[in-house]
């Protein structure tokens, strides 16, 4: 009797573990296939932005939008380069944690069956797979919420 629980934790990590491992190759994926340059005005603002903040260590004066963002940008920047691709990487992999928040978050309210069920439904929704390729605040933002959920429930 002792020996099923452990085979369906093993079972369930495996699955864990491939449905993360497809959430990446597809963000990443997606994200390799992408023309380079923004898509959207906004975009290049954040972007600006986050080169300003490289260059002078703060906002220019005239900056008007969320600040967090172009914040996580200048680290990416700093830390992998200031071209989009590996950026937009780094967003894979945000959108990625936050798949993972979304199983830990179904496994502690609702257990396995439905918490895999729920990461399938994360790793696969194409509009999260998009944003990773979108410079725009929402997969950091995305990451944040469910991140905080976790925390709150204990999970």
């Amino acid at each position: 009797m002792t020996g099923q629980p452990e085979r369906m934790a093993r079972a369930e990590r495996r699955w864990v573990l491939a449905l993360l491992g497809l959430a990446l190759a597809l963000r990443i994926g997606f994200v390799l296939f992408q023309q380079p340059g923004f898509y959207f005005a906004d975009s290049l603002e954040y972007d600006d932005a986050a080169h300003n903040l490289l260059e002078t260590g703060r906002f220019d004066t005239d900056y008007f939008r969320f600040p967090l963002y172009p914040v996580v940008m200048a680290a990416s920047y700093r830390v992998f380069g200031t071209g989009l691709a590996p950026f937009r990487i780094f967003q894979a992999l945000l959108g990625t944690l936050t798949c993972l928040c979304v199983w830990l978050l179904g496994r502690r309210l609702f257990g396995s069956r439905t918490a895999l069920l729920a990461l399938s439904g994360a790793a696969l929704f194409p509009m999260h797979v998009a944003l990773a390729g979108i410079e725009y605040p929402v997969v950091p933002g995305t990451l944040l919420v469910w991140a905080v959920f976790v925390l709150v429930s204990g999970a």
